[in-house]
């Protein structure tokens, strides 16, 4: 997939991170905050071996930050074994705050 998307082929990646969830008293009012990325646009391969190191520093940093500096720098053979790609623009929605009361009514049984 990696290969066929760096030649150029146009693309759709969305990823989204649970903050956490809103629960209300009722099941039907529950929600979650979180936070979605769109990236779409025209996949384009990243062979400069500086730019990724950089990509792939970049990423190693959001996920686990100041692990890049604890770890072995990539060696040569694992750089041309690894596709780096990047995508040239972004869409964000992110989503928080307490769950919105539409109406409040009481009900006798």
């Amino acid at each position: 997939m990696l290969r066929t998307l760096s030649t150029g082929i146009d693309v759709c990646v969305t990823v989204t991170l649970v903050d956490g969830l809103v629960l209300a008293r009722s099941a039907f009012h529950h929600s979650i905050n979180y936070r979605s990325v769109v990236m779409f646009g025209r996949a384009a391969l990243i062979e400069d071996r500086e730019a990724k190191l950089a990509a792939l520093f970049a990423f190693s940093e959001q996920v686990i930050p100041g692990r890049w500096d604890d770890v072995r720098q990539p060696t040569e053979q694992e750089l041309k074994a690894t596709t780096v790609l990047s995508l040239p623009s972004l869409r964000c929605r992110p989503r928080c705050g307490p769950v919105h009361r539409l109406m409040t009514r009481k009900t006798t049984h």
